[in-house]
């Protein structure tokens, strides 16, 4: 099992390829998703929005692949998302001895403004690509109900958002897990992270606490 920093925390979860992880430190959140369990319903939700109201989504699915209308930011799904994400890939590299490569884009591509983008469900498409040593498939996560933010894992340097505003470098070895969300439709994305980094002598691998940048966009 795996314990993931919540925001601010300073505890790290120290992964040795190959070796048992140990007892968690701190749970922090839940682990990665059941990629065999049925989604849940996609209908109408509630839970709080950003201003501290009630964000209801309509069960509508509409032809751009959205779900109905939402108030809601995504803070609390980000949040909780990275962890799981980060989560998946510290278990993918103990079980397999090396990091996933990237996935190619984010999913959605944009955040999706006012909405929930429900992902596909379908091989090859969203959540259900990439093969055993890159994207979703290496890391054995998928997400298949409505979801308010873009996600991405990335490996490339050149494509990590974190260091660009504050948050941590996940360095030459490392590995980035960000959401993005725009629940203002302003155009200025919240933007959430966790680094993964890899020591090059002993290859350990320790991942940060998550980073906050702008959550109420």
């Amino acid at each position: 099992m795996f314990s993931i920093p919540a925001c601010g925390g300073s505890i790290t979860v120290e992964v040795h390829p190959g070796a048992d992880a140990g007892p968690a430190t701190e749970d922090a959140g839940p682990m990665p998703a059941d990629a065999g369990s049925p989604p849940p319903d996609a209908g109408a939700s509630s839970d709080a929005g950003q201003d501290g109201g009630i964000c209801v989504d309509t069960p509508e699915v509409l032809p751009d692949g959205q779900v109905g209308a939402s108030n809601c930011g995504c803070q609390t799904e980000a949040v909780m998302y990275v962890q799981q994400i980060a989560a998946a890939a510290a278990a993918a590299y103990q079980a397999k001895g090396f990091l996933c490569d990237s996935v190619p884009t984010w999913i959605p591509t944009t955040p999706p403004p006012h909405k929930k983008y429900q992902p596909a469900h379908s091989v090859g498409v969203d959540f259900h690509t990439g093969n055993d040593s890159m994207g979703w498939t290496c890391l054995g996560f998928e997400i298949d109900t409505p979801i308010h933010c873009s996600y991405r894992y990335a490996r490339s340097k050149g494509g990590f958002i974190g260091p660009k505003v504050g948050g941590p470098d996940p360095g030459p070895l490392g590995f980035e897990v960000a959401a993005q969300g725009d629940a203002d439709v302003d155009g200025i994305f919240s933007t959430y992270t966790i680094a993964g980094t890899v020591d090059p002598s002993t290859g350990k691998l320790t991942l940060s606490p998550v980073f906050e940048h702008s959550p109420l966009d």
